[in-house]
């Protein structure tokens, strides 16, 4: 049985908050979610190739680099488009 983390319910507000236009709300989410992000980073990148140079806390930097241009293009992005923040026209 999962145990239910009693930040998961303050993350989705702020992701909520954040998504109606407060910025301040990303503020408080990075905190909240920066250590699972980096854990879950770490974890995928112990299976690349040993000579890789990719760093748990870059990968980490990049999700917040692509969250951010996300929300720059929301109110551009039909809610049923595919369209990642790779392939975004804001990441060329």
């Amino acid at each position: 049985m999962k145990v239910a983390n009693p930040a998961q319910g303050e993350i989705t507000q702020l992701l909520s908050r954040w998504e109606r236009g407060e910025p301040e709300a990303l503020e408080s989410l990075a905190p909240l979610v920066y250590d699972q992000l980096r854990a879950i980073a770490q974890g995928f990148l112990r299976n690349e190739r040993p000579d890789h140079t990719l760093q748990p806390t870059a990968v980490v930097n990049e999700v917040f680099l692509d969250l951010l241009r996300l929300r720059r293009l929301a109110p551009t992005i039909a809610p049923t488009s595919s369209l990642s923040p790779r392939n975004s026209p804001a990441a060329c």
